[in-house]
Parts: C-alpha cells; structure tokens; sequence
C-alpha cells in the first residue's frame, strides 16, 4: 500500500513537471518564431528549418503562416485570418473569398504564388465572425533552397453592398 501511494505521488508529479515543460516550450516558441532542429536517424542528420510569419491591414490580421523546411519536404501554410475590419462588414459575410500567398526568395526580382484558395456561394454565405484557418501544401522542394526575402497574403471579397475588395497584407518574422 505505501509502494502505491509513492507511486502515484511519484507519477502525478511527472505528469505536473511535462505539462509545465510543454506549457512552456508553447510559450516560448511564439516569442521565437525562427528555429532550426538538427536530429539524427539511421540515414544521418536531418535538419528542419521552421520561420512563422505574421501581418495586419486595417481589415485582415494574419498569424501563424508557417514554412517548414527539411531536405526533402517543404510544408507551407496553417496561417489563421481574422477579420478585424468593420463590425458590421463582420457579421455581413460575403458571397466570394479569395486569398493568395506570395513568397519572394533573394535569389528572384519577382514573388511566386505557393498557396491559393477560394470559396463563392449565395450573399452572406461565408461568414467573417470567426477567424478562418487557411489551407497548406506540401512538396518536394527542387533545387538548392534560397532564403525567403518577403511574404504577402492579397485577400479578395465582396463587401455587403457588393463591391470587390482586395488588400494586401505584409507579413513579417
């Protein structure tokens, strides 16, 4: 019976210490938003290279819009949009919503789309009350990978009275 209650003292303290440890590594991974992890497999040392890019408008905010980087795969995406723009735009919605990330590299004079998606539909139908998580891709990167020189996000909508809107939001590390 005493082995029992050292035991479970013992395990919930564990399970107090790794939430803390996670709690932390969350945290802190938000205030360092560009890392590198090296580890090692049967095949040698595999690098992944992670940068998080954020941005405002007066309309649209952007967070979260990763790209993950490894010898042989590149993973764009999981960005989180929030419309900030008029309250009344908000509850509104839209009938059509575009938007389009644009990547830069230093080695180009010109920046490439790598993710795109759209949604259209009756007046109202896609709602702007919530944040919208944006889709991802994943290739095979081809080539020597050049540095990210800028990313921009052009969101496109109708507002209520119709009108098509387009902003182009800056984002940053």
């Amino acid at each position: 019976m005493h082995i029992n209650k050292r035991l479970i003292t013992l395990l919930l303290i564990l399970f107090f210490l790794t939430n803390v440890v996670t709690f932390g590594l969350l945290y802190f991974s938000r205030l360092d938003t560009t890392f590198s992890i090296s580890t090692t497999s049967r095949k040698g040392e595999q690098t992944v290279k992670v940068q998080t890019f954020s941005g405002q408008s007066p309309t649209w905010k952007v967070d979260h819009y990763k790209v993950v980087r490894t010898e042989n795969k590149l993973w764009r995406g999981g960005a989180k949009l929030t419309h900030v723009g008029d309250p009344e735009d908000r509850a509104a919605g839209t009938s059509y919503f575009k938007y389009t990330f644009y990547e830069q590299k230093e080695d180009k004079q010109q920046a490439d789309v790598v993710l795109a998606g759209s949604t259209s539909g009756p007046p109202g139908s896609t709602p702007f009350q919530k944040p919208r998580k944006l889709g991802s891709t994943e290739e095979t990167p081809i080539g020597k990978w050049a540095p990210i020189r800028s990313v921009y996000l052009e969101v496109e909508w109708f507002d209520p009275s119709g009108e098509m809107r387009k902003d182009k939001i800056f984002l940053s590390e």
